[in-house]
């Protein structure tokens, strides 16, 4: 009979690291496009306030 005790103990600490990673890279690219202004404002108000061809106007 087959027990999880019989895994390999780095097989879930390699899947906690793979994640770790993902999550990270998915943050820097968040940031990435927020600083290339590559991002949108996509808060409910956001219809109402002045843009100049989408670019908010403050």
């Amino acid at each position: 009979m087959w027990h999880p005790c019989h895994c390999r103990p780095w097989q879930g600490k390699r899947k906690l690291y793979v994640m770790a990673i993902g999550i990270a890279l998915f943050f820097l690219v968040i940031t990435l496009f927020s600083i290339a202004g590559r991002t949108a404002d996509t808060r409910d108000s956001a219809d109402w306030k002045p843009t100049n061809d989408g670019s908010r106007t403050t």
